[in-house]
């Protein structure tokens, strides 16, 4: 993994994400960390500067669950820190599931929605953000996102 993501700084980190998203399957676990665990688990995501990673319009994470229940509940790590202009509302959804919408704070913090088994294989989640732009940025730039974790529902 430390190989794809020197890759990824040494080109443009949302084309090394493309090419992973297409190329690998989706990771097994139960969590997906962001910078670390991106590549084929993250699609649409920019790195402007340092560790954080940012949405544009769309950006998805998917896994494949490693423990088998009837239903997850899926926690987002989302912000809109500053340079971001507000905090906005976003909307996540599973894969051809309905969708939550969420009002983000400055900090980052837990997002939780709750998804049926049969929408989590593999689990794809897709999150659409307003978008905003900077001089010096290079890309629209939604929101921050640290990461994503599933955790089986029980009973």
């Amino acid at each position: 993994m430390d190989e794809a993501n020197h890759f990824s700084y040494a080109v443009d980190a949302w084309q090394a994400l493309e090419v992973a998203w297409r190329e690998l399957p989706p990771p097994v676990g139960d969590e997906v960390v962001l910078p670390r665990d991106e590549h084929g688990a993250a699609r649409g995501l920019v790195h402007p500067r340092g560790s954080t990673r940012w949405t544009g319009r769309r950006a998805w994470l998917r896994l494949e669950p490693a423990t088998p229940a009837s239903a997850y509940d899926v926690t987002l790590q989302l912000a809109a820190p500053e340079p971001a202009p507000e905090t906005p509302s976003v909307e996540v959804r599973v894969l051809n599931g309905p969708a939550a919408r969420f009002t983000l704070e400055r900090g980052f913090r837990p997002y939780v929605l709750r998804v049926p088994a049969a929408a989590a294989r593999p689990l794809q989640v897709e999150i659409r953000a307003p978008v905003w732009l900077k001089p010096g940025l290079m890309a629209e730039l939604g929101v921050a996102i640290a990461g994503m974790t599933v955790t089986p529902v029980r009973g």
